[in-house]
């Protein structure tokens, strides 16, 4: 009798955390898909100039300006290559 309660309550203790654990999967999944619907692949070469939009509240540290939210954008110019697509080395031209 009680051996049975137990294995009830752990059986629909396992189903509900398995739920759980797939509704958790869903949701970052629909997230992450979310957030890569406007990026685009970009690939830059070496001596390339590019503009980039700097999030100032974060990286407060990068705007000299009076007027942080006009900051520094570019032209950068590409001086290495480092990871396919995801940092170059950059200078202020």
């Amino acid at each position: 009798m009680v051996v049975e309660v137990v294995d009830n309550y752990l059986t629909t203790r396992e189903e509900r955390l398995r739920k759980i654990r797939d509704n958790l999967q869903s949701a970052e999944h629909k997230m992450v898909r979310m957030a890569n619907q406007k990026r685009s692949g970009r690939i830059f070469e070496i001596g390339d100039l590019v503009y980039f939009k700097l999030q100032l509240y974060q990286q407060k540290n990068y705007s000299t300006h009076n007027f942080p939210k006009t900051g520094m954008k570019g032209p950068y110019l590409v001086l290495e290559r480092i990871v396919l697509v995801l940092s170059c080395r950059l200078v202020l031209l």
